[in-house]
């Protein structure tokens, strides 16, 4: 909007995306998926809201932009829409539910309160954005 002459929004993103990458991003046990844990405090929670699942799409989006670390973030979309997906592909169901807990060795559970869908489209438009920028047909 700014014609690239406004650098506070690049500036911000680019740390706020440092912060998370260093601070939240997590891995989980057995298939080590990654993950956005919430913080609470100084205490990680391996909690992740269907919402979240917008990162990916956010991620790849700054990755086409050419910043310097657009190969790791690039990457990191993808391992996150790949977690997305799985929050999909492992229900009975087929649909994700709105809040999974990451703990043990089973990779995630449903949260027992938030085991309804509310069809939510976060995870299709990060596979509709990862489609169009990297042309890979996993993503149709």
């Amino acid at each position: 909007l700014s014609g690239g002459k406004n650098k506070l929004p690049l500036k911000m993103y680019r740390e706020s995306m440092q912060g998370m990458v260093k601070r939240l991003v997590q891995r989980s046990t057995p298939s080590n998926l990654a993950y956005i844990a919430e913080l609470h405090g100084h205490s990680l929670t391996g909690k992740m809201d269907h919402l979240v699942c917008f990162v990916p799409g956010m991620l790849a989006l700054g990755a086409s932009a050419g910043l310097p670390e657009a190969n790791e973030h690039m990457e990191l979309a993808k391992e996150l829409a790949d977690t997305c997906y799985q929050f999909y592909e492992r229900t009975p169901t087929g649909l994700s539910p709105e809040i999974i807990q990451f703990k043990g060795d089973h990779d995630f559970v449903v949260d027992p309160g938030a085991r309804h869908s509310l069809l939510r489209p976060e995870t299709v438009e990060s596979l509709f954005i990862l489609w169009r920028t990297t042309h890979d047909v996993k993503y149709r």
